[in-house]
């Protein structure tokens, strides 16, 4: 690099300026998104052999995208297959810990010695579980993590053998996880106890509650496990009834379970900014191609006086590498402030933030695209070979006159439009899903309503009358409260989690064999329930406190339900009978209530069925309230309540149906501002491309635009010209943009849920953006042209 170079670009900072920022940031944004996406997508995971640990799934199609097993049904394939070399069971779970300081509840799991076998954690102190402590006689011990043991014992090895009460049983502290132990889906446990299912219990076959995890033996792939299991488990369903025809069993690696669900999203943004860095290096290369156009006439000069063509060459790759690397400094900065903003404001359901570091690859790529992009530009006019004609460039008096490389510069403005509004009609998905999204209408004011999740102490239940008693009661104390319309239970809310499913029959139904049985989701739910919620009965009446044991049995079903099963006559009086949940029988059906619809757009509503939870009742149920008053005095009253009600109960926290969409929400919220920042960059990019080829245009143009005005042209009209120059190159990228924005939008329709490629609306919306952008970009160099003096002009001439 020369004196000359820098003082070349020093002097041109109207060229100088304007590349560095703008191919700054393309590359800022490219290195940016894709650390990102490497550290979620590509990095290792944080485990021994991690592309070793897979999870063996049981599917149900009533059941889509869950990954679950049984204890008994994992143990038993891996004891007898030859692909994998450990596996094991794991699950969240709540315990009242009780010390000298009262009771509290606190997150914890319950695991199979396989899984962390599996996983490859060593303990830091002591040991972990034993084979022979699994099950429900299982001695009482437990594993605390580092961060409960620092927490409660101060990092004191003298903690292992201690013991505390979880659910009035005593526990022996028997190890300690090392600080940086990471239990896949279950991080927020503090502390981990054996299963109380044993492995032999064939009955517990049906509880399918659990993660599960493997370690594949040394050479196998992930393919071959899942043969070899789905071989174990089709000949597992002649010896257990519980693994039926509709059932079936995969192997997925764990690291596509992990990410699989942001996979999409992540590739959706790398592609948006890697077309985001094309509309950067064009942008550029406009501004590199009216520069040599401007230097046309002091390179003829210079060759005349002998300086070769290979000497031009190496002055203008040189310049192009200065602003390269400028511009990768400057992207650079701007790619580690932008990774920093996205962790601090990324939702916390995408996983493996932890994860993100910075790649020099991505770097040193970005600086190549760069220094190529900004280098071709700058060579291609200076390469003409022969067809230069020397005497015709150094008879350019002005600089500013001669021919003009406008048509290439027209065609990288239709190009960036083009790439603009693609990049603006996803932005435009993006947002449409997400004010999807936030119209969520429940069938109820989801404000009036909270709701929590409550384990009651385990010396309050000796028999099943007892659990009826204690949440009849809990019912009554909670609707007592000042601001309290009314309080019910049911073992699920919405937006609450998990979801038990049931296959079921009917009287059309009846001969079906169990592997062909539709299924539904179902609740057991107090009386009052849909009266607390506010969801609407359409037909019949809700439960009542008379739907006990020993009384008939009945349910409620929900609309879509209703239209599934009967869809040419009343429900009211027709019977259902679960298959699969509990021992319910047949239940006739007296109430039909309103659909509560899912969050996500588009998603049909699945068909629910309600008993009675008088009947068989739970130990843990989710409480439901609805308050006139203020929410935050409400919320403290309802825990207090229930505080004083069961000291030992374990309380979830207590939060509102609108703001349990918070989490949900979080993930589609945030894609719709980083597509909105990638299309909003690209605009402001593309208007100041179209920008400058229009100011070149103008500028060479002045001297005819003056001698038209001074024939009688209208300054209206040379304005008209310009802006419709502009259009001219705006409408032809905005045809193909909006072809391929729709194209794209196609075939990334499942994480935009709720917004369609080929709506009108968002076409249209998309097309008026674009082109009111574009008018503003004309308006500068078209009002410019109009005020040009042709009396000065023609005095200049």
């Amino acid at each position: 690099m020369s004196g000359r170079t820098l003082r070349s670009l020093l002097k041109d900072t109207g060229f100088t300026i304007p590349a560095v920022i703008i191919l700054g940031f393309g590359v800022g944004a490219t290195v940016s998104v894709g650390t990102i996406a490497h550290g979620i997508l590509l990095s290792p995971l944080p485990f021994p052999d991690g592309d070793r640990l897979v999870a063996p799934c049981e599917r149900h199609a009533s059941l889509e995208g869950l990954c679950i097993g049984s204890v008994p049904t994992i143990d038993d394939l891996a004891s007898r297959s030859r692909t994998v070399v450990a596996a094991g069971t794991a699950r969240g779970w709540s315990f009242t810990l009780t010390d000298a300081d009262g009771a509290s509840a606190v997150s914890a799991g319950i695991a199979t010695p396989g899984y962390f076998e599996a996983l490859g954690v060593e303990p830091s102190l002591g040991r972990l579980f034993a084979p022979d402590e699994v099950g429900a006689d299982r001695d009482g011990v437990v594993v605390l993590t580092h961060g409960f043991w620092m927490e409660r014992y101060g990092g004191d090895a003298g903690a292992i053998g201690s013991t505390f009460s979880l659910d009035d049983e005593p526990v022996e502290v028997v190890g300690v996880l090392p600080p940086e132990a990471s239990i896949p889906f279950l991080d927020g446990a503090r502390l981990w106890r054996p299963v109380h299912v044993h492995p032999a219990e064939d009955a517990r076959r049906e509880w399918r509650g659990f993660r599960t995890l493997a370690r594949l033996a040394p050479g196998v792939t992930t393919a071959q496990a899942a043969e070899e299991w789905a071989r174990l488990y089709r000949a597992s369903g002649g010896e257990h009834e519980a693994i039926g025809a509709d059932w079936s069993l995969d192997v997925v690696g764990l690291r596509e379970l992990v990410v699989g669900q942001v996979r999409p999203a992540l590739l959706a943004f790398l592609v948006g900014v890697v077309l985001l860095l094309v509309v950067a290096c064009a942008n550029v290369a406009n501004l590199v191609l009216t520069r040599s156009a401007r230097r046309r006439r002091n390179f003829a000069i210079r060759a005349a006086l002998g300086a070769g063509r290979g000497d031009l060459a190496r002055e203008v790759l040189s310049e192009s590498t200065v602003v390269a690397v400028l511009a990768t400094a400057l992207g650079t900065a701007l790619a580690w402030t932008g990774t920093r903003a996205f962790l601090a404001v990324a939702p916390a359901s995408i996983p493996r933030l932890d994860a993100v570091r910075p790649d020099p690859w991505l770097l040193a790529g970005a600086l190549g695209v760069a220094v190529i992009s900004v280098g071709l530009a700058a060579l291609l006019p200076t390469l003409r070979g022969r067809r230069t004609d020397l005497l015709t460039d150094l008879r350019i008096a002005d600089p500013q006159t001669g021919p003009t490389p406008s048509r290439g510069l027209g065609l990288l403005a239709t190009g960036e439009i083009a790439l603009a509004v693609v990049l603006t009609f996803g932005s435009v998905l993006f947002a449409r899903s997400l004010a999807e999204y936030l119209a969520w209408d429940p069938g109820f004011d989801p404000e009036r309503v909270m709701t929590t999740w409550v384990l009651g102490s385990s010396e309050r239940f000796e028999s099943r009358d007892d659990i009826t008693a204690y949440w009849r009661a809990l019912e009554a104390e909670l609707s007592a409260i000042p601001g309290v319309v009314s309080a019910a239970t049911v073992s699920n809310v919405p937006l609450g989690g998990g979801l038990e499913t049931s296959e079921y029959r009917t009287g059309a139904t009846v001969d079906l064999p169990d592997d062909a049985l539709p299924s539904a989701h179902w609740f057991d739910a107090g009386p009052g329930y849909f009266r607390t919620m506010g969801i609407a009965v359409r037909q019949g009446r809700e439960l009542e406190e008379s739907d006990v044991l020993g009384a008939e049995g009945v349910a409620v079903i929900n609309e879509s339900l209703a239209r599934i099963a009967w869809p040419d006559r009343d429900p009211i009086g027709e019977w259902i009978e679960p298959v699969f949940a509990e021992a319910q029988g047949r239940l006739r059906i007296v109430g039909v209530v309103a659909d509560v619809p899912p969050l996500t757009p588009g998603a049909a509503t699945p068909p629910a069925m309600y008993w009675s939870n008088r009947r068989f009742g739970r130990v843990a149920s989710s409480v439901a309230v609805r308050f006139d008053g203020d929410a935050a005095a409400v919320s403290e009253a309802v825990r207090a309540t229930i505080e004083a009600f069961d000291p030992g109960a374990g309380v979830a926290s207590l939060r509102t149906i609108a703001a349990r969409t918070d989490l949900p929400l979080a993930q589609p919220r945030f894609a719709a501002f980083v597509a909105s920042a990638f299309a909003g960059i690209a605009l402001l990019l593309a208007a100041l491309g179209l920008y400058g080829v229009l100011a070149y245009r103008v500028t060479r143009r002045s001297r005819a635009i003056g001698i038209r005005l001074a024939l009688g042209s209208t300054a209206a009209a040379v304005v008209r010209g310009v802006v419709g120059d502009g259009f001219k190159v705006t409408l032809p990228g905005l045809g193909l943009g909006l072809a391929a924005g729709a194209a794209a939008g196609v075939a990334v329709r499942e994480i935009v849920p709720g917004a369609s490629a080929s709506d009108p609306g968002l076409l249209l919306g998309t097309a008026t953006l674009v082109l009111l952008l574009s008018a503003l970009a004309a308006a500068v160099p078209a009002l410019r042209a109009g005020r040009i003096d042709p009396a000065r002009l023609l005095r200049e001439e």
